[in-house]
């Protein structure tokens, strides 16, 4: 299993955007990492295997900052689909889910 990511986990900017432009948001209260915690929480007392992306996306955005999802459809772009494919990738292998000797490493 694998758990995607939401750009407004990765970057607090967007999310503050979201609140300004919708102010009748702001009456509630929001927990954005819930439904990742609550998605976690179940597969560990299921025993199954999973990546958390969300991570790997915050540490390469805070070092790079660079954005990994478009701005306004929350899709991932171009480098988000390139450190997510390689982030799973090391973690198939290191799973051995993946037949070694079928891949070449082009790390």
């Amino acid at each position: 299993m694998i758990i995607l990511t939401a750009r407004e986990q990765v970057y607090n900017d967007i999310w503050e955007e979201t609140m300004k432009t919708y102010p009748k948001m702001k009456e509630l209260q929001w927990d954005l990492n819930k439904p990742r915690q609550n998605l976690i929480n179940i597969l560990e007392q299921g025993k199954i295997q999973y990546l958390d992306l969300l991570p790997y996306f915050m540490e390469y955005a805070n070092e790079t900052g660079k954005y990994l999802h478009y701005r306004y459809d929350g899709h991932w772009n171009i480098e988000g689909h390139h450190l997510a494919g390689k982030t799973i990738y090391k973690w198939l292998m290191s799973q051995n889910m993946v037949p070694k000797n079928n891949f070449v490493d082009r790390e």
